[in-house]
């Protein structure tokens, strides 16, 4: 396949060079390139005129001597390809050679591309033997799989080298020195060398931005750094034999972040680590031996005299003790950040109120932890899952959260009741809630019963419809048995929460919310805090919004109509007994009409509008009694004589009416309850019919009125 643009090239050759060197030869030379199954046909054919080409998956095999008359060949991309016999001749022309898989164990003879800018050769059966000599255009090489390779050569002929890159070359055992002084070196990276014992003896490299040498496990020894390296640096050495750092570490006063998770052999971190001034970041897991250092700043009296830069901190499966705990809460006053999972600790300081940066805090898995004090306003992550010994108290603490009214909260813990405080508690199925003018701010909290899995993915559906979201925070990670309390905001950037009020200011009618999880998993309980200083309560609603009196409401000038799921006859629109017409029943209960928001699914059986496709599905069903007169009050009358009752015996009064009464319980208690209106209806009145028991056909009974009704 002929080049025709540059853009297919990785962003790491376009960074290193000349954009517009290559996209002047792609220009010069696309009307000159040949097809890839031409150039083993016919050599002849223009191929001294090709500047640029990439080979990708020929079937067909090509001749070792495919390149030699490409005289001009700057650019070469070679995947999936063989090449039948003899040695490959490569042009020294060469610009870019990108070759995964290169089929030698060496350079041809006659190969010195004196301008060569980069080596890309990845799983390639290369052993590097000669030195890099006079490669001053050379800036990235990366040799990562190559099994072959023992060592790297000199390279002090590649002075503007600027990325080293030799992961998992796991032969690997020796580094020449000049690698420890190219003065333009920026990314260097040998993670997964797993014979490699010793970098250098020391290293000098004022351009180095990114160190690592992760799961090189034998790696026992750390360089020393012999003069000041004060670029932005971040190091990755992650499961190594490291031991400890040198005293020279301190000339990294570039260092930002450090990671030594699972250096499970480092017993001691330098002081002067700690009071470098860009060094933020210091992830130290699993490294238990680690714990004694700490004792150093027992003696530190005031916090700013300890370490008053470090930002975040990783130090979890450590065997943390509570003397431990203390003094790192008490020695990083800047913690943004707090990892301490999987430690011994019983109790979380109360000084860790004066952390007032910190924001997220991981205790899961400390299953000795019972003491959670009150923590700083500025908190809004807690993960404590598998905290199995919380006491009443820290459960309560961690629930508290929710009306401080947190932004972005999000906590997780072992499972307890729902508190009453909370604006609604519901049961079962996804939570749903209504609201209009704006998005509501609301805390939601799940209680989880069964599952199977850790991560769950939550989905913001409005009147039905999926929101997609940009935002990578959707997962979750959840436990059987556990609460999960979050702010529906932590969905969502800044920008997409604007766009959901967006939905809702263009009118005023209700709109559904409803929050699901994927995969499904069995909630126990849920329930929902409103944010009260962000949302009005008139605004949000628990209970379908819609149906405005009894059996019947107008929304957008339809007329809608709700039956008892229990007044419909089995088998009714079959003849049969099976439950299919249930299953359409419920069917009909999901298609969402016109702009209405979809049914309550507690208190509404069928929610449709009259003369809809959904209504005249409803004339199939037989009903096993009549309906009241107010439920049909709205329906044209011809659909009412459609409709198949079975007419067994016809309704009383007093039936009619006690079953008025029980659906104005249910519709008006829950509302009631939380102080809301209910819409047009009267509050007393709705009171004083919710208490009015039915005796017989036009009898009722109450104290206050009992000679009226008797008369």
């Amino acid at each position: 396949m002929a080049i025709r643009s540059a853009a297919w090239l990785p962003a790491i050759f376009l960074s290193r060079y000349e954009y517009k060197f290559i996209q002047d030869i792609v220009c010069k030379a696309d009307a000159k390139l040949l097809s890839s199954k031409q150039l083993h046909i016919d050599e002849d054919m223009g191929s001294s005129k090709i500047e640029g080409i990439k080979l990708d998956c020929l079937e067909e095999n090509l001749i070792s001597r495919a390149f030699e008359e490409m005289k001009k060949l700057r650019i070469l991309i070679v995947r999936n390809t063989s090449f039948s016999f003899g040695r490959i001749h490569l042009p020294n022309q060469l610009r870019l050679l990108d070759w995964k898989g290169f089929p030698s164990k060496s350079f041809p003879p006659d190969f010195y591309p004196k301008k060569i800018a980069a080596f890309n050769l990845r799983c390639s059966p290369l052993v590097l033997k000669k030195p890099f000599q006079k490669f001053e255009h050379l800036t990235y090489m990366n040799f990562s799989y190559c099994q072959s390779i023992t060592r790297i050569p000199d390279v002090s002929g590649a002075k503007n080298l600027t990325e080293l890159i030799l992961n998992k070359c796991k032969k690997l055992v020796k580094v020449d020195e000049s690698v420890g002084f190219l003065p333009n070196l920026v990314y260097l990276s040998a993670s997964g060398c797993i014979q490699l014992r010793s970098f250098l003896p020391r290293i000098f490299l004022p351009s180095l931005e990114f160190l690592s040498f992760d799961m090189c496990r034998r790696l026992a020894f750390f360089p020393d750094i012999v003069g000041t390296m004060d670029k932005p640096l971040k190091i990755c050495m992650k499961d190594t034999a490291i031991r400890e750092l040198p005293p020279s570490f301190a000339n990294l006063s570039g260092l930002g972040y450090l990671d030594m998770s699972s250096c499970k052999q480092l017993q001691k971190l330098p002081s002067e680590l700690f009071v470098l001034p860009n060094f933020v970041t210091l992830k130290i897991g699993g490294c238990p031996q680690l714990r004694e250092s700490f004792t150093q700043f027992k003696g530190c009296d005031s916090r700013a005299e300890c370490w008053p830069n470090l930002e975040t901190l990783h130090f979890c499966n450590a065997c943390l003790s509570d003397e431990d705990l203390y003094m790192i809460v008490h020695s990083f006053p800047k913690l943004i950040e707090l990892n301490v999972s999987s430690n011994y600790f019983v109790s979380i300081p109360a000084y860790i109120k004066e952390s007032i940066n910190l924001t997220t805090l991981d205790v899961s898995y400390c299953l000795k932890l019972q003491q959670i004090p009150a923590l700083p306003s500025s908190i809004q992550k807690v993960d404590a899952r598998h905290c199995n010994s919380l006491t009443a108290d820290s459960s309560s603490t961690l629930w508290s959260q929710m009306p401080r009214e947190i932004d972005r909260l999000e906590v997780a813990m072992p499972e307890t009741e729902i508190p009453e405080w909370l604006d609604y508690h519901g049961h079962g199925e996804s939570p749903i809630f209504w609201a209009r003018g704006k998005f509501p701010v609301v805390a939601l909290a799940f209680v989880v019963d069964e599952i199977n899995y850790q991560v769950v993915n939550l989905h913001l559906f409005i009147d039905n419809e999926h929101v997609t979201v940009q935002s990578q925070h959707l997962i979750f990670n959840i436990a059987e048995d556990h609460v999960l309390l979050f702010d529906l905001r932590v969905l969502f950037r800044v920008e997409e929460w604007k766009r959901l009020d967006a939905r809702f200011q263009h009118d005023n009618c209700w709109k559904s919310i409803q929050v699901k999880c994927e995969p499904d998993i069995i909630l126990k309980d849920w329930g929902v805090h409103v944010y009260k200083k962000e949302t009005n309560m008139d605004d949000i609603q628990f209970s379908c919004p819609y149906p405005a009196t009894l059996g019947s409401g107008s929304c957008m000038g339809l007329n809608l109509i709700w039956v008892p799921r229990d007044w419909v006859e089995e088998g009714s629109a079959t003849g049969t007994d099976s439950s299919s017409d249930v299953e359409e029943l419920d069917t009909i209960l999901q298609v969402k009409e016109a702009s209405c928001s979809s049914p309550c699914a507690v208190s509404c059986s069928c929610y449709c509008s009259a003369g809809s496709s959904s209504f005249k599905k409803l004339l199939g069903f037989k009903f096993r009694r009549r309906l009241s007169i107010n439920m049909i009050s709205r329906w044209p009358e011809d659909d009412v004589d459609d409709i198949d009752f079975r007419n067994q015996e016809p309704l009383s009064f007093s039936e009619n009416l006690q079953t008025v009464m029980e659906n104005l319980r249910r519709l008006a208690a829950p509302r009631q309850k939380k102080g809301m209106s209910n819409g047009d209806h009267d509050n007393d009145s709705l009171k004083w019919l919710a208490e009015t028991e039915i005796l017989s056909d036009g009898e009722y009974e109450d104290e206050e009125e009992e000679s009226d009704s008797e008369a």
